[in-house]
């Protein structure tokens, strides 16, 4: 058995002498796949931006007082729009745009760093 208190533990942030070579083109997809990725990001913030300068103000205590029901649910109306137009673009942008070919170039970097091995 090994006496932990004498032996010293190995530095694990020691540089190694494993070096990663790329290709250009493995540079190149490195490089596009940063800008995607930049590019997610942005559309994220402006679906926010766009999100929140559109949603609803809450309904106010006096028209709730007054006539409850026809408040909120012009609340329920306006809400249920702006979200359908939020999902459609996110959809548009993100999901159907700009992430596939994120995870193409990933995976691809992925695979070939695999095959480096």
């Amino acid at each position: 058995m090994a006496n932990l208190d004498t032996e010293t533990p190995p530095d694990l942030f020691a540089p190694s002498d494993v070096k990663l070579r790329m290709s250009d083109k493995d540079k190149l997809i490195g490089h596009l796949t940063w800008a995607i990725l930049g590019l997610i990001l942005l559309s994220n913030a402006f679906i926010f931006f766009d999100w929140y300068r559109r949603a609803p103000a809450t309904p106010d205590f006096k028209a709730l007082a007054t006539n409850p029901a026809d408040t909120l649910a012009a609340f329920r109306t306006q809400t249920d729009i702006v979200f359908e137009h939020t999902s459609r673009l996110f959809d548009l942008l993100v999901a159907k745009g700009l992430l596939p070919a994120f995870s193409t170039l990933i995976g691809y970097l992925i695979g070939r760093r695999g095959k480096d091995r």
